[in-house]
């Protein structure tokens, strides 16, 4: 039998009901929330998070995107000497998703 996380998923109702993200973009973002540090980071790669989803890697890269443009997740790449090291994906507080909604759409 495979080894599979053995953890839970909670997503806000904000992401669940936000018409403009794929369900598997939601799932993700369950995802990302149920491994993030106290500091709401998460530092997978898309390669791991794919595998846990069993998705490709550029699926992924999708649904961040949308994840980032719609105000759920910020992305930073972490560089050393001019190259990349990695990436921080850390997930914004709801109260301030709403207000940066808010003021998109004003």
């Amino acid at each position: 039998m495979e080894n599979k996380p053995n953890y839970y998923a909670i997503i806000p109702a904000d992401v669940r009901y936000d018409k403009r993200l794929k369900a598997n973009a939601k799932l993700l973002y369950g995802d990302i929330l149920s491994i993030i540090d106290i500091n709401r980071e998460c530092f997978l790669t898309n390669a791991e998070l794919a595998e846990g989803l069993n998705v490709r890697k550029s699926t992924i890269s999708k649904w961040l995107d949308s994840l980032r443009k719609y105000c759920y997740i910020e992305i930073e790449m972490l560089l050393e000497n001019k190259q990349i090291i990695g990436r921080k994906i850390t997930v914004k507080d709801i109260g301030a998703v709403i207000w940066e909604r808010h003021q998109l759409f004003q």
